[in-house]
């Protein structure tokens, strides 16, 4: 099997893992009232409008994470002059601060 066949089915594959996940999330999960004073959300009454409100609060969360790891442990970055931590450290540090979002 050549690399674009895998990537296909792998594209695939992930593309049916994300449908199904949200699905049944919705409908099975998300209808349960406990469920959602849990997480603190509302039901908009559709799965459409539940996906847009999704989409829209990940954009959000997406770009509040990347504009908080541009200055890590209050330092924009290795090479500042009372920065002591190696090049190496501080992109690890700052790799770590935008997984943890």
């Amino acid at each position: 099997m050549s690399v674009g066949e895998w990537v296909g089915k792998l594209s695939l594959i992930v593309i049916a893992y994300l449908v199904i996940y949200f699905t049944f999330g919705y409908f099975i999960a998300w209808k349960n009232a406990a469920v959602r004073a849990y997480y603190g959300g509302s039901d908009p009454g559709s799965f459409l409008a539940q996906m847009i409100s999704v989409a829209a609060r990940h954009a959000l969360a997406s770009a509040a994470s990347s504009s908080a790891c541009d200055i890590v442990d209050g330092h924009s970055g290795a090479g500042h002059p009372d920065d002591e931590r190696s090049v190496v450290g501080n992109r690890v540090s700052q790799l770590r601060c935008c997984l943890q979002w």
